[in-house]
C-alpha cells in the first residue's frame, strides 16, 4: 500500500490490514473527527490491499444506511478460533438481480430480486483492542468488525414475510447459547435495503446491490461471544449448521 504523504485515514486503512492480516489486534486511533466518507476511504483502501473479491456485504441503518465489505465468505464448516471470537446468526440474501435505485423503490422490489435466503453466520471480532468503535467512520474502517462470513443451508423465503415467526437455537457443548424466534433490530429484515436502494448514496451503491452478492442486515439474536473453541450447532427455520472452531495451529 504505497501511500506517498498519507493521511491519517490511511494510515489507519494500513494498520487495519496489518490487523487482518497478522491476526492481531490495535490500539484504536484517536481520530474524533474522522466523517463517515473518510471511513469509508480506509475500507476500501483496506479491502484493496487483501485482494479479494467482492462476494457480499453487511449492511446497517444508522441515520441511512451503511456498509461494509463481508470478509472470506465461504461455506466451510471448519473455522478459525481466537480470543474474543463472537458470531452473528443472520439472514444471508443472495441478490439475482440488481436491486433498483431510486426513492420509489419499494420492500416487494426488494423481496423480488431476493433470489435466495440461507443460515448466515457472520465472525465478528474487531481490530480495535477496546472492541467495535462507536465512532461510526472508525466502524466502517474496521468492516463493522467482521472477520468472516460462513454460508450455510437455504432457508424458504417465507422467513422474510412480516410478521413470520422463524425458530432459532443456538447451542455449544450442550450449553444453549440463544433461544427462541429469531428477532431482527430492524424488526423488519430488510428495512436497510430498501433505504439504502432508495438514496443510492452507499459508496459503489450499485455494485453493493447488484446481481449475485451476498447481503446481511443485522442479527437476528444479537451478538454471541463464543467462550472456547468448539462446535456450535445453529438451529433456524428448520435447517441445522455445525461449525467447529479451532485454534490457530491445531489440526
Amino acid at each position: 500500500m504505497d501511500l506517498g504523504n498519507p493521511t491519517p485515514y490511511q494510515l489507519l486503512a494500513t494498520a487495519i490490514t496489518r490487523a487482518i492480516n497478522d491476526s492481531d489486534r490495535i490500539d484504536e486511533p484517536s481520530l474524533p473527527e474522522i466523517t463517515d466518507l473518510q471511513g469509508y476511504e480506509a475500507q476500501a483502501l483496506s479491502f484493496a490491499a487483501l485482494g479479494q473479491p467482492r462476494a457480499g456485504s453487511k449492511l446497517a441503518l444508522k441515520t441511512e444506511a451503511v456498509a461494509a465489505p463481508l470478509l472470506w465468505t465461504n461455506r466451510g464448516t471448519e473455522q478459525a478460533y481466537l480470543p474474543g471470537l463472537a458470531i452473528e446468526v443472520e439472514f444471508a440474501l443472495q441478490l439475482e438481480r440488481d436491486l433498483p435505485l431510486g426513492a420509489r423503490v419499494t420492500r416487494a422490489d426488494i423481496l423480488d430480486a431476493i433470489g435466495s435466503v440461507s443460515l448466515g453466520v457472520e465472525l465478528i471480532r474487531s481490530r480495535y483492542k477496546t472492541g467495535s468503535s462507536r465512532v461510526l467512520g472508525m466502524a466502517l474502517a474496521d468492516f463493522f468488525a467482521n472477520v468472516g462470513y460462513v454460508l450455510g443451508p437455504t432457508l424458504s423465503k417465507s422467513v422474510l414475510e412480516p410478521n413470520a415467526v422463524t425458530p432459532l437455537r443456538l447451542t455449544a457443548a450442550g450449553v444453549t447459547l440463544a433461544e427462541g424466534p429469531a428477532r431482527h433490530a430492524d424488526t423488519d429484515p430488510l428495512k436497510v435495503l430498501v433505504d439504502a436502494a432508495a438514496r443510492a448514496t452507499l459508496p459503489d451503491a450499485r455494485a453493493i446491490l447488484s446481481a449475485g452478492q451476498v447481503l446481511t442486515t443485522g442479527s437476528l439474536c444479537g451478538i454471541v461471544t463464543l467462550p472456547r473453541p468448539g462446535a456450535v450447532t445453529i438451529e433456524l427455520g428448520g435447517q441445522v449448521l455445525t461449525v467447529n472452531f479451532r485454534e490457530l495451529g491445531t489440526a
